[in-house]
């Protein structure tokens, strides 16, 4: 952004200055400065996954505990399978945000300058550009760790022989409609809502409650 009064001057001698391509080495520049290490980048991502899998463990242990007085072993013979994939999703996920801004701000940039726009309007739409940005990682944050604690509960609960759940919100406001209906109400894992199970819809925030019955029958 400060650069851009400069690059929007209308300049007649292109040998003295030009401006498209300056722009287009200032953009390449930030892409490699946000490209960062990959193998620091998947350390980062799967760590963040083994302490939502520990929290989820924690959780499950707790509403055992709670409901047959004892602590059960829990299974995770899936849970690394399951870690190692959302991890090299995520990878691509974060690796391809930067690349889809960036590919905006040259347009803009570009296009502003062959068109003669005002360096303000630019730094308007540019602003505007990594606001949307920002807005997509925190949605896509959110949405993955919802995805994968549920991944894990769900396996976790179908290893103990759990096939039902209740369906549980966050009984706050920004709860989707057809989500609070389901407050409270048995599921089968096997044959869950429309939209999947607790954490798969998009930006669910809700949880999946073990219906424990199965297991009160066997002690």
């Amino acid at each position: 952004l400060p650069q851009l009064p400069r690059l929007a001057l209308q300049r007649t001698d292109s040998l003295r200055f030009d401006s498209p391509k300056a722009a287009k080495g200032i953009i390449d520049s930030l892409r490699r400065r946000t490209a960062g290490n990959d193998v620091q980048l998947e350390e980062r991502i799967r760590d963040f996954g083994r302490r939502v899998s520990v929290y989820q463990g924690s959780q499950l242990q707790k509403q055992i505990r709670a409901a047959l007085s004892v602590e059960v072993p829990l299974r995770d013979r899936t849970t690394g399978p399951k870690l190692g994939d959302w991890t090299t999703e995520n990878v691509a996920l974060i690796k391809s945000l930067p690349s889809e801004t960036f590919d905006r701000v040259e347009r803009i940039v570009l296009g502003g300058i062959n068109d003669g726009r005002r360096w303000e309007d630019m730094a308007d739409e540019i602003e505007k550009r990594f606001d949307v940005a920002r807005g997509r990682a925190q949605l896509i944050a959110r949405d993955q760790v919802g995805k994968f604690y549920g991944a894990v509960n769900r396996a976790r609960q179908t290893e103990l022989g759990v096939t039902q759940y209740r369906w549980r919100t966050s009984l706050d406001e920004r709860v989707r409609p057809d989500h609070v209906a389901r407050e409270g109400k048995l599921f089968s894992w096997y044959d869950p809502p429309e939209d999947g199970n607790p954490g798969q819809p998009i930006n669910c925030r809700c949880t999946a409650e073990p219906d424990l019955s199965v297991l009160l029958e066997d002690l």
